[in-house]
């Protein structure tokens, strides 16, 4: 399926922050108890979780905002003939 440029790279930056967690997590192994480790864990399962939900949002304004965007320059080309004819009737 068609992914936009946007949604591409939010996924790339959720493939870095997933990296990021699994890195500090085997860093996270030295820690001093299995408690102190589970702790750890469950606080990048948590940030990763934040960070996608994150990264949604942030797609759903760029989709809205284009959307708005596109929308606009519709308008304006759809209301401009009006304009024109508005125009000349002026002149008569």
């Amino acid at each position: 399926s068609y992914r936009s440029p946007v949604s591409l790279s939010l996924l790339r930056m959720l493939q870095d922050v997933r990296l990021v967690a699994t890195i500090l997590a085997t860093i996270a192994a030295g820690c001093k108890s299995t408690e102190d480790y589970k702790k750890f864990a469950a606080a990048g399962n948590n940030f990763a979780k934040a960070n996608n939900t994150l990264l949604n949002s942030a797609e759903d304004i760029a989709i809205n905002t284009t959307s708005e965007r596109i929308l606009s320059e519709r308008i304006t080309q759809v209301s401009q003939p009006t304009e024109d004819i508005i125009a000349v009737l002026d002149e008569l």
